[in-house]
């Protein structure tokens, strides 16, 4: 029997099968080489709303070996605001972040004043990265008995920080058990996780990825932190890799609050309709302009690009992919096998191009200007990630195209 990573209702219903899928994260060096392919389909649980991959692909395989820096290429608009939220603290609050990565969020708190820093990262290579920063990090997984072992070592902490953690995370009770234990009685927790509501209320494949198994929105997280006694104080969206929420939280006795997820189980059945109705133009719009003659290329090969091109069964109408990243360039996108280049590959195109822009939206006007400065009358731009509902968002930028 399967039960509901949160609340363990059991049997959650099957909201969208995207059937074996490579992971994304990973590139291929040639066309060629075979690549593990893994079910991928997500559920979604009737009592508290959670979407959530019920067979995750085994964490050692995923993240083991695997020695990227997530978070320092990638510009974080929003970091300040975050930091900002944590103003009321002491700084010489004693603090741990969970997930630390190379250290960005840690050296941000350092640098508004925060001097009693801690980190725990899992990663062998971004733990060395911010231990030679300065931090004290230990590499090492979160658990309870991790938990048990720093309570032990170093003592209750003020605050606990956990960013881009918990969506990875299949034993989400046990990770709040042992947060709980580590914090004072007077603590702060402050989490920072994608919101899939509007996902799902935009009908937005990008934001689906085989590393996040939980797919949260404002209120059954809520839910979740009160059944582990926290409350939240302030809660903060920010407009980065489609929407990020972000939630500081006191411990309270409070353990239990009313919530009602017919909302949104009524917003992941509407996604389908629109995930396959988007789908359904975007191949129709991209078969038209090849046979009009333009090239067609996604912008953007990362995560969000690569499951969204193998979910909307785009990867036959593409021809390549570009990449500001030179780790890519010169690589295939895991799937879809579409060659990555550098975005100078369009100046020796002859062609009128048609450009996907598979980048968060906050930095789309960046890279449209840029692009446009370079090829001033041979590029068109269609954007097909949200915010925004999906499918009227990409009719309504066709409306105002010419014509293939």
């Amino acid at each position: 029997m399967n039960l509901c990573r949160a609340c363990t209702e059991p049997n959650p219903t099957l909201l969208l099968d995207l059937g074996p899928q490579p992971i994304a994260h990973r590139p291929l060096p040639a066309p060629d080489v075979a690549e593990d392919l893994f079910p991928f389909a997500l559920h979604q649980c009737s009592r508290c709303g959670l979407v959530q991959i019920l067979y995750p692909i085994d964490a050692e395989m995923l993240y083991g070996s695997y020695n990227f820096c997530f978070t320092s290429w990638k510009p974080e608009p929003h970091l300040s605001a975050e930091v900002a939220m944590l103003d009321n603290m002491p700084r010489d609050a004693r603090v741990l972040e969970i997930g630390c990565n190379e250290g960005t969020f840690l050296a941000a708190l350092r640098e508004a004043g925060f001097t009693d820093l801690h980190g725990l990262e899992p990663n062998p290579e971004t733990s060395r990265l911010a231990q030679g920063r300065g931090f004290d990090v230990m590499q090492c997984w979160f658990d309870r008995k991790t938990g048990q072992e720093l309570l032990a070592s170093k003592g209750p902490f003020d605050l606990v920080v956990c960013r881009e953690v918990l969506e990875h995370l299949e034993d989400l009770n046990g990770f709040f058990d042992a947060v709980h234990g580590l914090l004072r009685p007077e603590g702060t927790l402050f989490l920072d996780l994608p919101d899939f509501e509007q996902a799902l209320e935009c009908g937005d494949t990008s934001l689906i990825w085989e590393e996040h198994v939980n797919y949260f929105a404002q209120s059954n997280l809520a839910t979740l932190m009160a059944r582990h006694g926290f409350q939240a104080e302030t809660w903060e969206r920010f407009n980065y890799a489609g929407t990020t929420l972000a939630v500081r939280a006191r411990r309270t006795k409070l353990e239990t609050m009313p919530f009602e997820p017919r909302g949104l189980c009524k917003k992941g059945e509407t996604f389908i309709t629109k995930v396959r109705t988007a789908s359904l133009i975007l191949q129709d719009t991209l078969r038209a302009h090849r046979a009009a003659g333009f090239r067609t290329v996604i912008y953007g090969a990362g995560c969000r690009a690569t499951v969204a091109i193998n979910a909307m069964g785009l990867a036959s109408l593409l021809d390549c992919a570009v990449d500001d990243q030179p780790s890519r360039q010169g690589m295939y996108m895991a799937g879809s096998r579409l060659p990555i280049y550098a975005p100078d590959t369009l100046k020796t195109e002859a062609r009128p191009t048609l450009v996907l822009l598979a980048c968060n939206q906050d930095n789309e006007m960046a890279v449209t200007q840029r692009l446009v400065a370079d090829f001033p009358t041979k590029l068109r731009f269609l954007s097909f990630f949200s915010p925004g509902d999906v499918p009227e968002m990409v009719r309504t930028q066709l409306a105002a195209l010419e014509a293939p």
